[in-house]
């Protein structure tokens, strides 16, 4: 059943694990951000610097101490998801047709990053789906995560559950064998048969989708697990 299949409901974190989350997980001071194309990308990487309309990061955090550049499969291919990160020099609020380095006739207000020196991350994240154009993340998370949906998540407890459940369905794809074991956390059972992901709240069936389905955005069916809970 897997490393949750036994986890008691009212079980309580330890205190070193809550100061773990805290760092690992709560310090949001990493944006997350699409870029629309190989032009813009290497313009960004020889300038050091990025920029995003304001109007895109409502949900994110500030301040933003590091810039994750998302490569999407459209525009990158096999070349797509989160490979470079940098650290903030500074940032400022702009007219676009300020920044030089893209010129842009418009005055739509935009955030200009100016990045210290790019790194590459020693493992890409890969690409999945995107629920939004940006979003705020940690330097944990950056570094551990698997997919750029995970980089969503807020503690160890739903990274280590949503990479066990992902890695359960990538089994049962890759040996062709349909049905694997039920995964249970609190009320939720998420069981997998016949190549679907059900998922049941106590007795009652929420919903069922395929495992490609799962796979290419499982926050969905992470988050309707964890939202249940506002204290996690």
């Amino acid at each position: 059943m897997g490393i949750f299949g036994g986890l008691q409901s009212n079980k309580k974190p330890a205190d070193n694990n809550i100061r773990e989350d805290d760092i690992n997980f709560k310090n949001r001071n990493v944006l997350v951000g699409v870029i629309r194309g190989r032009h813009q990308f290497n313009a960004m990487l020889k300038m050091k610097f990025y920029h995003i309309p304001i109007s895109r990061v409502n949900d994110c955090s500030f301040p933003v101490e590091y810039v994750a550049v998302y490569q999407s499969k459209k525009h990158f291919g096999r070349k797509s998801g989160v490979r470079i990160y940098g650290e903030v020099e500074s940032f400022c609020t702009v007219p676009r047709n300020k920044i030089t380095e893209i010129p842009k006739d418009s005055s739509e207000k935009y955030i200009y990053f100016k990045i210290k020196s790019w790194r590459r991350l020693n493992k890409p994240v890969e690409a999945k789906e995107m629920d939004k154009v940006a979003f705020s993340t940690t330097l944990y998370l950056l570094k551990n995560c698997r997919t750029s949906s995970e980089l969503q998540l807020r503690s160890k407890e739903e990274l280590d559950f949503c990479q066990e459940l992902t890695q359960n369905i990538k089994t049962l794809i890759r040996k062709r064998t349909p049905d694997g074991n039920d995964m249970v956390y609190r009320d939720y059972t998420v069981k997998l048969k016949g190549g679907m992901l059900y998922l049941y709240f106590a007795d009652v069936l929420e919903y069922v989708i395929g495992y490609d389905v799962f796979l290419e955005n499982p926050m969905n069916v992470i988050r309707d697990i964890f939202d249940y809970y506002p204290e996690i």
